[in-house]
């Protein structure tokens, strides 16, 4: 939330964030090995928001990856589940804004709230 807390406009607060899963929310019971470094460090590197004014998605931790969209240009919110994510409640979700404008927010907790969060402040 650095990215995010340093890029606030006056008067902008977050609304919502951070809205990612925990990696234990991905395997609740530890049964699977996997690569706990680069995964962490692909979470630690990104960064999603909801702010009173702009849905915010930031990624990378040389090069900086950013995405900006205010609220009031987003035009539709998809979810993308799989079954897995129905299972444990998390999933992709998709902003389009004016134009073609695009932010892919990737493995969100409980993408179904996010989305009415989203389309109540716009």
């Amino acid at each position: 939330m650095r990215y995010v807390l340093g890029s606030l406009s006056d008067g902008e607060q977050v609304v919502l964030g951070p809205i990612r899963k925990t990696l234990w929310e991905y395997f609740p019971w530890g049964l699977l090995i996997v690569p706990i470094g680069f995964i962490w460090l692909r979470r630690w590197s990104t960064e999603y928001a909801i702010t009173s004014h702009r849905l915010i998605s930031k990624r990378g931790l040389i090069a900086r990856n950013t995405d900006e969209l205010r609220l009031t240009a987003i035009e539709s919110v998809q979810i993308r589940q799989s079954v897995l994510g129905r299972l444990f409640d998390y999933g992709d979700l998709v902003a389009t804004g004016r134009g073609n404008q695009v932010i892919h927010l990737e493995n969100v907790r409980s993408p179904l709230a996010v989305k009415k969060q989203l389309e109540s402040l716009s």
